[in-house]
């Protein structure tokens, strides 16, 4: 799973003493101090991988089960059960959801595994008339998309043919019971988050701000046992998580707050040209919709990369290219970066980028994170950075006493950061 793009390891410090420039690790910064993944019964056949399992670096590999005497009783789930859990309530984004993608015969399929997985099945039953199976494995995977709140089940399933019936044993990694005192955790936690992390947070923007903020600084991104980590419980519970998990967990919470979002996969590319697979969050604030990434805004408690968060649909394909299993195409997707100070080449100037420092300073932020509208700008800003514009603006602050600041650019998305203490 990508992890962000290697250019954000680079975290250079200031030396305004010596004049010197030095190169340590990744950070960001917020302008205030509140930034806010065909078996007959008689013999069993070897089946091709999942495009998916390559995608998913750490999903269980897709394999053919044995053949079973009988076949599992049809789930008696309604339609209405069976619905992807935003679905009812997706304003603009209804129509883009994994499940609004699928063939007619491909959403029978889905309606019969969600199902049951919330009943929490070991053997889902539905005809094979039509069915694809090696689109089976893929269906699976937009279940658990659409539907981030199901974190008792794995991506791995195996499957049996049986007469005309299709029989699914999905994998579990809570029984029942465990499922649901998890569930019970979860839901302590998040209601804890609500009560506790939303202060202030009035808009959709604010509060899935606020939320992505929680997630960074309560997760770490750890990729050792990525299949157990797909799932919101990594986030909530275990909080070591990756990019399925973070995003995932973002989405459900902003569903807790009425925000419709979608979590999208694809690959991500860092700057060494390497794609690897990853999940972020497109969702809909006041109005709008922007793209989230909050597992590139974590920073394993550096700083949070706040240049990720509201990225219009140019911005966030610069290193992101969704896989299609959300039909995104044709969606205005704008940029809504309320965390920094944003400004074009014809509106930048250096007293701009100053009053902005001094204005981070005045809220007791420790940092500022611009993201220009343009590479001019963009570099326009790091000329003033390594001559003498942090210490001239902040001068008559608390910080005016320090004798190295640092800073990281990330010139893709032409973003600067500037750290005024550790």
């Amino acid at each position: 799973m990508s992890r962000r793009p290697s250019h954000l390891a680079r975290l250079l410090a200031i030396l305004l003493v010596a004049g010197a420039v030095a190169i340590g690790c990744q950070a960001s910064a917020s302008p205030s101090g509140t930034p806010s993944a065909e078996q007959a019964t008689s013999s069993v056949q070897e089946q091709e991988q999942s495009p998916w399992d390559a995608i998913f670096n750490g999903f269980l590999p897709w394999q053919p089960g044995s053949a079973q005497d009988e076949a599992a009783d049809e789930s008696d789930a309604s339609q209405e059960d069976a619905t992807p859990q935003h679905a009812a309530a997706l304003g603009m984004l209804a129509e883009h959801t994994r499940y609004a993608s699928l063939t007619d015969t491909e959403k029978t399929v889905y309606d019969a595994i969600l199902s049951g997985l919330r009943d929490h099945d070991d053997a889902i039953s539905f005809s094979s008339s039509g069915v694809d199976t090696d689109r089976l494995g893929d269906i699976l995977y937009d279940v658990l998309f659409d539907n981030p709140d199901i974190f008792w089940a794995s991506s791995s399933a195996s499957w049996e043919l049986s007469g005309g019936t299709l029989v699914l044993h999905p994998v579990y990694f809570y029984g029942r019971a465990d499922a649901e005192a998890m569930q019970a955790s979860i839901d302590a936690t998040v209601e804890d988050i609500m009560a506790n992390s939303l202060a202030g947070a009035d808009t959709d923007a604010e509060k899935a701000l606020a939320l992505s903020k929680w997630i960074a600084d309560n997760t770490t991104y750890n990729d050792e046992d990525a299949d157990a980590e797909q799932n919101i419980d990594s986030v909530f519970s275990g909080h070591v998580s990756v990019c399925a998990g973070y995003s995932k967990a973002l989405s459900y919470l902003l569903t807790k707050c009425g925000i419709d979002s979608l979590v999208i996969t694809g690959n991500a590319t860092n700057s060494d040209g390497v794609a690897a697979a990853h999940a972020w969050v497109l969702a809909e604030l006041d109005g709008m919709l922007t793209y989230l990434e909050p597992t590139w805004m974590d920073s394993d408690g550096t700083a949070l990369c706040f240049e990720y968060f509201g990225m219009s649909d140019e911005e966030c394909s610069r290193m992101h290219e969704a896989d299609g299993g959300n039909d995104v195409s044709g969606l205005e997707v704008v940029s809504d970066h309320i965390a920094s100070y944003t400004a074009s080449s014809s509106t930048y100037s250096r007293d701009w980028a100053a009053s902005c420092i001094r204005d981070a300073a005045s809220q007791g932020s420790t940092m500022a994170s611009f993201v220009l509208e343009d590479a001019s700008a963009h570099d326009a800003l790091m000329a003033d950075v390594q001559g003498a514009l942090m210490s001239d603006a902040l001068a008559g602050t608390q910080y005016e006493s320090q004798s190295s600041f640092q800073y990281i650019d990330n010139g893709t998305m032409h973003a600067v950061t500037l750290i005024f203490s550790s």
